[in-house]
């Protein structure tokens, strides 16, 4: 064997060593790659509940203080026939 073949053999030993150790890390990095997608795609999901959830909140809040109003001009009805039943009791006696 003449030095130019005995370094070809060597390179080519350490070449598939290499490619041995790596081909792994590359199949591992591949792997943690697809993880943070889908990772990224459940945290896009979640946000876009969040804002569906805020909306829903809002128009609950909306809902309430509507509800409110309505209560208040309630409260203020009954006591404007109060004072009226009253005027109308006075005026009988």
């Amino acid at each position: 064997m003449n030095e130019k073949t005995l370094l070809v053999s060597i390179q080519t030993i350490v070449r598939k060593k290499v490619k041995a150790e790596t081909d792994p890390l590359r199949t591992d990095v591949t792997g943690f790659k697809e993880s943070v997608t889908r990772l990224e795609t459940k945290v896009t999901g979640l946000e876009e509940n969040m804002t569906n959830l805020d909306t829903k909140a809002a128009g609950i809040e909306a809902d309430v203080a509507g509800r409110k109003t309505d209560a208040t001009e309630s409260k203020a009805d009954v006591a404007a026939l109060k004072a009226d039943t009253a005027e109308r009791r006075a005026l009988q006696f």
